[in-house]
């Protein structure tokens, strides 16, 4: 059975492979195959393909006894995520963000205290949506922290946009669970901070476009300010050129 996850899809073998990484934390091939009982050609194909998608990552190579040289994996963000959204761990979600909390985005290391105000099911919700609006199509690969970093942010960021969605069902208590925690109340205002920022640079851009169209003098065109407008799944992405 596959599952697909944004762009990308992954077996249920990968799955296997990447929950493994999420419940113990680094392992090497031969940690990965005692573990899930998958046979050495299976787990190296599908470290293989998980190292391409940046689910997973080498961070070292490492000797034995025997002088056998064996490569560690360790889970990314992005696999972090995915494994999550691939419904195989929810029960052990907590213990499994604390492993990693390094590099879990904040909205995912509250999971507690949002489970706290009820809203277990709604997180789990947030987070598959956030990862097929994400995985396979905002690759980041390159060097383990600011890789991590940087999805981090962008996870946060999806999150932000649904806690100002207030969706039917859940909204007003997702709004009360963030206002009742000072980090992450910290968090939400300078989100709020920055959007206002963005709108408010992004409505001076439309004035000025404005202006240009109101003067009686034909504007030169090579030198007006383009604005691209993208439309993807039902988003509307602004782009000041």
């Amino acid at each position: 059975m596959k599952i697909k996850l944004g762009n990308i899809t992954l077996t249920r073998r990968q799955v296997d492979v990447l929950i493994y990484l999420a419940k113990n934390g680094e392992a090497n091939i031969y940690n990965i195959m005692k573990g899930t009982g998958l046979t050495y050609s299976t787990v190296h194909k599908s470290v293989k393909q998980l190292s391409e998608l940046y689910l997973i990552r080498q961070t070292a190579e490492v000797k034995n006894e025997k002088g056998v040289t064996a490569k560690v994996y360790e889970i990314t963000t992005s696999g972090l995520v995915a494994a999550l959204a691939s419904g195989k761990i929810w029960k052990e979600a907590e213990q499994v963000i604390s492993l990693w909390s390094k590099k879990a985005p904040l909205t995912l290391k509250k999971w507690k205290h949002f489970t706290e105000y009820g809203l277990g099911e709604a997180i789990k919700q947030i987070i598959t949506r956030i990862a097929n609006e994400t995985l396979g199509r905002i690759v980041i690969g390159g060097k383990s922290e600011p890789a991590d970093m940087l999805f981090a942010k962008i996870f946060d960021d999806f999150f932000f946009d649904v806690v100002i969605e207030m969706p039917k069902g859940y909204g007003k208590e997702l709004c009360r669970a963030v206002w009742s925690d000072p980090e992450l109340k910290t968090w939400m205002i300078k989100h709020l901070e920055i959007k206002a920022k963005e709108m408010q640079a992004e409505a001076e851009i439309y004035m000025h476009i404005q202006r240009s169209w109101e003067s009686p003098i034909e504007p030169d065109w090579d030198k007006m300010t383009r604005v691209k407008i993208v439309s993807e799944e039902h988003q509307r992405i602004k782009i000041i050129l």
